[in-house]
């Protein structure tokens, strides 16, 4: 599957996990949680912790499609990503604070790390 990448807002970034926005793809089919996934930027491929939901923390209800790179260091420079998703890590939940937010998804990348879409 192919999306646009967007600009965002910055969220994640200010919790350590910088994303990559997407622009939610006609034919997506997911429902709202986070998922493995292998990226494709470029010729380079990335393992991922792919989100798509409401990001009710931040009072934002409009559903958002981001995908966090893991081991990626450096700018994209591209306009679309080539994305591939696998398991589901888990649900979209409701977080009572940044802190708490941040502890899930250093949860979610590692499960995504020792699992590699295995």
């Amino acid at each position: 599957m192919r999306g646009k990448i967007i600009k965002g807002i910055g969220k994640g970034k200010g919790l350590g996990y910088p994303t990559v926005n997407i622009e939610i793809p006609v034919d997506f089919k997911y429902g709202f949680g986070v998922y493995s996934a292998n990226v494709l930027i470029g010729d380079e491929k990335y393992l991922g912790a792919f989100f798509y939901g409401e990001r009710s923390i931040f009072g934002i209800e409009k559903p958002s499609l981001e995908v966090y790179l893991i081991d990626f260091k450096g700018e994209i420079n591209e306009s679309e990503i080539e994305f591939e998703t696998f398991n589901k890590v888990r649900d979209v939940r409701k977080f009572d604070s940044a802190e708490e937010l941040k502890k899930a998804i250093f949860s979610d990348v590692e499960i995504i790390k020792n699992n590699k879409n295995e």
